[in-house]
Order: structure tokens, then sequence, then C-alpha cells
């Protein structure tokens, strides 16, 4: 960032996966602390197929050759109006250290150019309730997004 060394990327999932395992599991255990998840365990072959089918999308944020932070994306059609295509976001994380301080704003404004550029008009956005994702809400509210639902998750 300061010192230009941190590029952005679309990757395919096979490619991202295999240098950002580390990274993952680094955003899932700050998560997990707070919100008593199981353990993380991708499905890597489903995972593929998405991106190879287009539908899932990652940005990937390489310091070095060294991935510092990712947003994902997924493009599908909304189940209740069926001839719109919708793009949700997926995980979106920045290693949590002060020289990454801007690169979650890089992040979401090449991601939301993405989802312009294939002429979607739908981007669902979500946030967690806990943790530093917790400050999206405002940011969200800034970009023009509105509150549509929220979802509970019960763990049986």
């Amino acid at each position: 960032m300061a010192d230009g060394k941190v590029e952005l990327g679309w990757e395919n999932w096979s490619e991202f996966a295999q240098d950002a395992a580390g990274l993952m599991q680094e955003e899932y255990d700050e998560y997990q602390a707070l919100q008593g998840l199981e353990d993380l365990s991708l499905n890597q072959a489903e995972m593929q197929v998405l991106s190879d089918a287009g539908r899932l999308n990652v940005l990937c944020a390489r310091d070095r050759g060294v991935p510092v932070g990712y947003f994902m994306l997924f493009i599908s059609m909304d189940p209740e109006v069926s001839w719109q295509v919708i793009a949700t976001q997926g995980a979106w994380y920045v290693k949590n250290s002060p020289q990454y301080t801007k690169l979650g704003l890089l992040l979401w404004l090449e991601a939301k150019a993405f989802v312009k550029n294939l002429g979607i008009k739908i981007f669902d956005l979500h946030h967690p309730m806990v943790g530093r994702g917790a400050r999206l809400a405002p940011f969200f509210l800034r970009q023009g997004a509105r509150p549509l639902n929220t979802t509970y998750r019960l763990k049986l």
C-alpha cells in the first residue's frame, strides 16, 4: 500500500485457496472465537466448480505475492425473481495490521466496479454482528445500501 507492493487481482479458486489457506483460517479464527463456530471445513471441490463456472469470484490482495486480504462474491439468479441476476458478498477479510488500513476499501471499490461492469444491478451485502466486521453497517448505508432483512442462526 504505502510502499506500493500490494496488488489486487481476480483469481481462480485453486490459485487463491492454495496460497490463502492460512489467511482464511485467520479470518475464521477471529470469528470463531466470537461466535462459537465449528472448525473451518471448506468443500474445495464445490468451490472450484463455482469458480470455474464464474459463480464464485475471488479478489485477492497480495503483498509481495503473499495474500493479505480478499473479497469473495457470488453471482446467481434471484430465487424470487428468476430473470434477475444478483451478486452476493461472500467472505471479505483483511489481515489485521496497521499497514493495511485502507485495503478493505480498495477491495470494496474493485468488487463494486466488477459487479457494475457485469451489468448486475443488485448487490446483496452482509456484515457480522460482532468483531471488526460489525462496523460495516454504517459503511453500507453510506454506499446507498438499505437494510433488507435480518438473518438468525440457530445452532442445533
